[in-house]
């Protein structure tokens, strides 16, 4: 080339690096791999294939990171997930400022930033005299940003940063396996997913607690889906069966073991009427009881035994029978005999009642509040009845027949003993 050709003014289009400074992967898949920085840079690190810095380590969000350099300040944001920054959590928020050579723990990788012969490396690498002495190719997941397209960065930040945050599409969630997950996880008992008459997925079944139901409920809302739940708890069901104990003349402390099983316990000198309520018709009315385990603080010696049934004190002491609960401009109870309660009447062996809603409520005698649980005469009860009424029909009949043949026989005894007292009149 000719000594007077003029000089080219055409300027070299690539990037700029800073005077030394480096951005080095300390540990991971692509430990040792570095980057060198230009002076003003914006730089996206994550797994994702649109990243700057690619990291394919475990842990390691799509868009986990932002390092931003910028008027020879350097700052931090954390973006997808969560990072530690010299053993610190940093959570995904705002930027916060940058030292060089501080660790940055994403995943299972680490990087960090500064002069490329800073001694301070030797503390973050294994074996930083190999790393500096070597040549800097380009790295596996690691993509060199050239000038250019560093200043368009910088001019549309805030579009940068826009855009690594927005929420990626994700495929549409089916309500109905995400229900179907939570029976196992969350260990719904009887748990079966159905459709209601909107044909929205619901799920019904027992759980152990409300704690629970509230649980399901959140992992619903969080879901994003639209779903409902008709869960009972065992908090409920427990109430419930002190309840249909309470209405037979037994009170009892009860508990929510799990599978269906509650626990009734306190001191029952009749375990006969025990017995008797735990497996009543009532009692198998209680939606999700499979059993009731009955736990007694009498010792055996005291217990009283009837082959008959409850005892007398039992029979008298036992609530007045509640058939149905009548709602609407006069609200009432009915008991098995046909009695009306209206609000405010006294039921014998519940309480005052004082209110008839979606359930009937009465004050007992202690001032606790109880709820009426209505039981309705069965047709088995119905049978019965009608079987007894029969019976006794008969024997009534029978009883007639034979005092009306009593009857007859004294009258023709009568008879037959005129004559008699005539012929011995004469003979004397």
């Amino acid at each position: 080339m000719s000594s007077n050709q003029p000089e080219s003014n055409v300027a070299n289009e690539t990037a700029v690096p800073a005077p030394g400074n480096v951005l080095r992967i300390l540990s991971g898949l692509h430990a040792g791999a570095s980057r060198d920085l230009a002076e003003q840079e914006m730089i996206l690190v994550g797994s994702g294939d649109d990243c700057d810095i690619v990291l394919a380590d475990q842990g390691v969000a799509r868009h986990h990171a932002l390092v931003n350099l910028v008027g020879g300040m350097s700052s931090l944001r954390a973006l997808d997930a969560p990072l530690r920054v010299d053993g610190l959590p940093l959570l995904p928020g705002d930027p916060v400022e940058l030292r060089g050579l501080q660790r940055i723990e994403l995943g299972e990788a680490a990087i960090a930033y500064g002069q490329e012969h800073d001694p301070g490396w030797a503390t973050l690498l294994p074996d930083a005299a190999a790393i500096a002495n070597a040549s800097r190719p380009q790295g596996a997941g690691v993509r060199k940003l050239p000038l250019i397209a560093a200043l368009a960065v910088l001019s549309l930040a805030s579009l940068a940063i826009f855009a690594a945050v927005m929420p990626q599409h994700e495929k549409p969630v089916d309500p109905r396996s995400q229900l179907q997950a939570m029976i196992s996880e969350f260990h719904v008992v009887d748990g079966q997913v159905a459709e209601d008459a909107e044909g929205r997925p619901v799920l019904r079944g027992t759980v152990r607690d409300a704690s629970v139901r509230e649980s399901i409920e959140k992992r619903i809302a969080k879901g994003g889906f639209e779903a409902a739940i008709d869960l009972r708890s065992g908090d409920k069901i427990a109430d419930d069966v002190s309840e249909v104990l309470r209405t037979q003349g037994i009170n009892a402390k009860t508990r929510y073991l799990g599978n269906g099983v509650v626990e009734a316990s306190g001191r029952f000198e009749d375990m006969d009427a025990m017995r008797t309520a735990a497996s009543s018709r009532a009692m198998d009315d209680v939606p999700g009881v499979t059993k009731v385990l009955v736990r007694n603080f009498v010792p055996a010696d005291q217990l009283k035994r009837t082959a008959a049934g409850p005892t007398e004190a039992a029979a008298r002491n036992a609530p007045t029978r509640i058939v149905s609960v009548v709602r609407g401009e006069q609200p009432h109870l009915v008991a098995v005999d046909g009695t009306e309660y209206p609000v405010g009447s006294e039921v014998p062996g519940h309480g005052r009642l004082v209110s008839i809603g979606q359930s009937a409520h009465v004050i007992s005698a202690d001032g606790a509040l109880h709820k009426v649980v209505p039981r309705p005469v069965t047709a088995a009860e119905l049978e019965a009845a009608a079987e007894k009424q029969a019976a006794a029909d008969a024997a009534a009949a029978g009883i007639a027949a034979v005092q009306d043949e009593a009857a007859g026989e004294q009258r023709r005894v009568a008879r037959a003993s005129v004559p008699a007292k005539r012929d011995a009149q004469h003979k004397q």
